[in-house]
């Protein structure tokens, strides 16, 4: 219970600081002094509310952060990466055709939403701040948030999937002056890619899995709205205009081609700060993994014992007919040796006396319990003898089989 509260405070003021933190800075810089003249302000003003959200969210959830980073070994990851990201891009062109569908039906025209209005002019102002704000600190920040905080929350994985969806679709479009019917109509992607991304995180209960995959979705529309030089995509009910590859591979050597030696630093310096970022993650890991033990001539008998025990499944041992036969008409059953196996002592019937003059032989009691006169155990007195026929042998066997069994 109080895990939960903590869990809870921490949400708050996470999102407190998710809607708030940008307006404290204006305030702050207002009150410096400072005036803010255009877009690329904003966009300054912004990666530094990004950056300071990211470095709390990953302070406030470290541990976690830490064991899922941990957790990302084999190929598997590689695998699981794709086909998330598959599902996630049939999941956002799905919903996307979707709202176009329902906007024409309802009769509202086709357009970006003013959140993406927004991202496009910032794009436009200041392109390699918003190419490392989207594609880095926005998936920590949203998807530590939307996803890892709510999730410590809400226990219930559907409640978690549709509140998360919910919450993170709506705030990429409200507050607006929009019709409200338009709004939640172009609201459906965005929902859409929120419930895809809670699922993720709740299917692995690995934050990375979302939050790569919403990096790679950033990345590569921050690269195709820069390539394409527009600031958003026209749609009207005559004309389609349709992706072009050679067009946009072009755009995009020639926007690579115009970068000047100020931008390759800056993408440089941001490069290094991200190995930078994962080395510490990794000291930090291996300071919390216990050193493994060496392998002795390339042969890891630990390992070996621990995959017999996890692997190893007792199967039924079939017998032959020779084999069952010579079970049941044993002078002692493997159950009964399996239920007196843990017995320190043996009883003896004394009243028993043996038929055959040959041998010398004690009866054993499995029934009784241990008694005074069974602390000492006596040797069996056998001699040696010799039979001419192995008839004679078998049928003294027998006799004395059946004698026993008296």
């Amino acid at each position: 219970m109080k895990e939960r509260i903590i869990n809870i405070i921490k949400l708050i003021g996470a999102l407190i600081m998710f809607f708030y933190l940008s307006t404290l800075l204006v305030t702050v810089i207002k009150y410096l002094g400072f005036t803010i003249n255009d877009y690329q302000d904003l966009v300054v003003l912004s990666t530094t509310a990004e950056i300071i959200m990211a470095s709390v969210i990953f302070i406030v959830y470290q541990k976690t952060f830490t064991k899922n980073l941990s957790e990302l070994k084999g190929k598997t990851v590689i695998n699981k990466l794709f086909k998330y990201l598959v599902i996630f891009v049939i999941v956002k062109i799905g919903s996307g055709i979707i709202s176009s569908v329902l906007c024409l039906l309802l009769g509202f025209d086709l357009d970006v939403s003013e959140n993406q209005k927004v991202i496009n002019s910032y794009i436009e102002a200041a392109p390699l701040f918003m190419l490392f704000t989207t594609s880095i600190t926005t998936p920590v920040v949203e998807e530590g948030i939307f996803r890892l905080g709510l999730k410590k929350v809400i226990n219930n994985k559907i409640a978690f999937i549709v509140i998360s969806g919910l919450i993170f679709g709506f705030l990429h479009i409200f507050p607006t002056d929009l019709n409200l019917t338009y709004a939640l109509v172009t609201s459906i992607p965005y929902v859409a890619i929120g419930c895809t991304l809670a699922y993720i995180y709740a299917k692995e209960e690995n934050i990375y899995y979302p939050m790569i995959i919403h990096g790679l979705n950033n990345l590569l529309s921050v690269i195709l709205i820069i390539s394409w030089k527009k600031q958003k995509i026209m749609y009207n009910r005559k004309k389609f205009w349709w992706f072009k590859v050679k067009e946009v591979l072009e755009n995009l050597l020639g926007f690579i081609y115009s970068l000047s030696m100020g931008d390759y630093f800056f993408f440089i310096g941001t490069f290094l700060l991200i190995v930078l970022f994962i080395y510490i993650i990794y000291l930090i890991k291996c300071d919390d993994i216990e050193e493994i033990p060496q392998k002795k001539d390339g042969f890891d008998i630990e390992a070996v014992c621990k995959n017999i025990e996890k692997n190893y499944k007792p199967e039924t041992i079939k017998l032959t007919s020779y084999e069952e036969e010579q079970e049941n008409n044993a002078i002692i059953s493997y159950d009964e040796l399996i239920k007196n196996k843990d017995k320190m002592f043996i009883n003896y019937d004394d009243e028993y006396s043996s038929p055959i003059t040959e041998i010398s032989v004690k009866k054993i009691d499995l029934n009784s319990e241990k008694t005074e006169n069974t602390l000492e155990m006596p040797k069996l007195d056998v001699k040696m003898f010799e039979y001419e026929e192995e008839e004679d042998f078998l049928k003294a066997l027998k006799q004395l089989q059946k004698d026993l069994s008296h």
